[in-house]
């Protein structure tokens, strides 16, 4: 079965398993004044996930306060809704979330920020069970959380947030069932 990456948002290298994002800084006027903040991209796997293990090595280019690397094990195209899990999301080190097309709700998060190195392979698994999902770092389960929902599959997805470019998911979907 082919694998294929879409990219959504942002801009993307794919060359074979490998997705690279592009990260950038965009300046903005906001209020009259002058904002610069990084890049976000969001690509989407031809695969689909029921339950299992997604697995990715994530390499950062840069680390700042806005860096951060995520892959979805639901995403929803029509509203947006989707469960996060992984790198550098909610202002700490790993972090269970999700987005309503309107707003972040963080489940779970742990882990000082600070820690997050650039030029550091990560090799990041997230395990979904049930309503359970698992974020395992580097072989170490470092945020378990129950979900009140997620019985619901759909594509696979990776969030990368970053200034400058992100060697990431250079991996995909396990075919470990659930």
């Amino acid at each position: 079965m082919s694998k294929n990456w879409m990219p959504i948002l942002g801009e993307f290298e794919v060359s074979g398993k490998k997705l690279i994002f592009l990260g950038k800084t965009i300046e903005f006027d906001f209020e009259n004044e002058k904002r610069s903040v990084p890049a976000m991209g969001y690509a989407l796997l031809s695969q689909r996930f029921a339950g299992g293990t997604l697995s990715a090595t994530i390499e950062f280019d840069e680390v700042d306060v806005d860096t951060g690397c995520e892959l979805l094990p639901y995403y929803d195209p029509n509203s947006r809704f989707s469960v996060n899990a992984g790198l550098g999301g909610a202002f700490s080190m790993f972090s269970v979330r999700q987005f309503d097309g309107t707003k972040w709700t963080t489940h779970k998060i742990g882990g000082d920020r600070a820690n997050l190195r650039p030029h550091r392979k990560y090799q990041v698994r997230v395990v979904v069970r049930g309503s359970r999902v698992t974020v395992t770092v580097d072989e170490v389960n470092v945020l378990s959380v129950d979900l009140p929902y997620l019985g619901i599959a759909e594509t696979k997805k990776v969030r990368p947030k970053a200034r400058s470019a992100v060697s990431s998911a250079d991996g995909e979907p396990d075919r470990t069932p659930p």
